[in-house]
């Protein structure tokens, strides 16, 4: 019975590897070298460190990208970081912990939640893709979280995490006049996606880096509308992760009598 078993795997398997050469010819011929794929937040210490002492829970592809860009922004002289979308704050207490670890210019974090939940929402464009209506998550509400716990969570930090509570877009009238290195950007819907870009986008230093967290995600396209929308007229380029994040990358002004084209 074991032969006859391990016959029928080795023919099934002869089977998979013709119908993928006959596919895809040229993978397969590297099939080899192409896998397994190298997954570095399975792996990399120094992020694993920070991820377990942030106590974080969500996917850690996702904060790995956070992880690997704000180490970057770190680099640059100029800037601050800023996070639109505290919510539990899980996200800001990991970048607070990537400042303490690799910034030497002694940059602030300030991250922004209205701490009542989402707004309520009209646009046509915040339509879960799959279902032709709002994420049930993303109602009126949705999503509350509790300003003392976040507040009690990034306590320890020094610098310390400036928390402003308040709905965007009038939450900005609380904010000094800073620039920034680093925008992560992690509220859901259409309209304080583009408002959150429409406010830091010419604070941000050349070089300065924005992390959209929402922008794949098939239950909130008002996110990834938003975003293309901001960007339609601007020189940057909006670069999607298979993630669902999406990365921006500010570049320097470009003179007004140039044409900007973008394919």
């Amino acid at each position: 019975m074991n032969k006859i078993k391990l016959f029928i795997i080795r023919a099934f398997s002869k089977v998979l590897k013709n119908v993928s050469h006959s596919l895809y010819p040229i993978y397969g011929s590297y099939r080899s070298t192409a896998e397994p794929l190298y997954f570095p937040w399975n792996s990399n210490e120094a992020f694993l460190s920070i991820y377990e002492k942030a106590n974080s829970s969500s996917n850690r592809d996702r904060y790995y990208m956070i992880y690997c860009l704000s180490r970057q922004a770190c680099l640059l002289q100029e800037g601050n970081f800023i996070e639109f979308g505290t919510h539990s704050g899980d996200s800001a207490n990991f970048m607070a912990h990537i400042l303490k670890n690799y910034d030497k210019e002694n940059k602030s974090l300030t991250t922004i939640d209205s701490f009542e939940g989402f707004p309520a929402t009209s646009q046509k464009e915040d339509l879960d893709v799959r279902t032709n209506k709002l994420f049930i998550y993303f109602e009126a509400g949705g999503l509350k979280s509790d300003y003392e716990q976040v507040k009690e969570k990034l306590k320890t930090h020094q610098p310390p995490v400036l928390i402003v509570k308040g709905f965007i877009p009038n939450v900005f009238q609380k904010l000094e006049e800073k620039q920034y290195c680093f925008a992560h950007i992690d509220v859901d819907l259409y309209q304080a996606t583009f408002d959150s870009l429409s406010y830091v986008y010419e604070k941000m230093v050349p070089g300065g880096i924005i992390l959209m967290d929402d922008y794949g995600f098939p239950m909130c396209p008002g996110a990834r509308q938003a975003a293309d929308n901001f960007f339609e007229d601007k020189p940057e380029i909006i670069l999607p992760l298979p993630t669902g994040q999406a990365i921006v990358f500010k570049t320097l002004q470009i003179k007004k009598n140039d044409q900007l084209q973008k394919v």
